[in-house]
């Protein structure tokens, strides 16, 4: 938040959260976890 304010940036909300283990599943695989497996 010091860099955004220090850059002059006005900030009207923020919001945090923590990743959603599907969101890490997605970020690790590059693929939902639901999708079916492609064939080797």
């Amino acid at each position: 938040m010091q860099r955004i304010a220090g850059a002059g940036i006005r900030v009207h909300e923020l919001s945090l959260h923590l990743p959603s283990l599907d969101e890490v599943f997605l970020t690790l695989t590059g693929r939902p976890a639901d999708a079916p497996k492609e064939a080797a």
